[in-house]
């Protein structure tokens, strides 16, 4: 859709034109339910979640400020209804902590699974509540695209439209991502194989 048309149809469906508004979802409908269900990988959740977007979008409308396309902002809505679900359903999943490579794939640096003894459950236990206190701590511009590629299981591009940002910077701020969960296990020692190491200027790395 053009931008000067969707402009147009965004004025009058925050008048009350709820033609307009039904135009303007149908031209996004398709991206909005591949982005729900790639989140949450079950039909009817992401129709469910779609849904709940749409009504939302509806409703804030008129406080619709324009400042990026009419489908990014309905992505937007789409990503926070979805992550709400997520949280509700996967609160006890710990992150996979991959990191790029310098080919452009990825390499694991995850947390091993934890063998049947006592022990390893406990740590497994702390790790995860670590992960969770510390993905609550780190930035939505960070957090988000981290959940919609570990939890939702999006792609880079399917990030990049949903947050209106570019491919190159959606991997950079899920690498920064990883590397703050990673550096908040090697704190409290969680993180099997990994030690504090000091840096040249006198910070730590991992």
């Amino acid at each position: 859709m053009e931008p000067e048309m969707e402009k147009t149809l965004v004025r009058r469906a925050a008048e009350g034109d709820g033609t307009c508004f039904e135009q303007l979802i149908t031209d996004c409908a398709g991206q909005t339910y591949a982005l729900a269900l790639r989140m949450l990988k079950d039909p009817q959740d992401a129709e469910d979640a779609v849904q709940d977007a749409m009504i939302k979008a509806w409703r804030a409308l008129p406080g619709f400020k324009g400042d990026c396309r009419f489908s990014t902002w309905v992505f937007r809505l789409t990503y926070n209804t979805c992550l709400d679900a997520l949280r509700r359903r996967q609160r006890g999943q710990v992150l996979s902590l991959t990191r790029e490579d310098d080919d452009d794939g990825e390499r694991q640096a995850e947390v091993p699974d934890p063998s049947p003894g006592p022990e390893e459950a406990l740590l497994a236990k702390e790790r995860a509540e670590i992960l969770r206190r510390e993905m609550e701590k780190l930035s939505e511009k960070l957090r988000a695209p981290l959940v919609m590629r570990e939890l939702g299981g999006c792609s880079y591009e399917e990030i990049a439209n949903a947050l209106g940002i570019s491919v190159g910077t959606v991997k950079s701020r899920i690498a920064r991502a990883r590397e703050n969960l990673a550096e908040a296990l090697v704190r409290e020692g969680t993180f099997p194989g990994r030690t504090r190491q000091k840096s040249g200027k006198g910070g730590d790395r991992i």
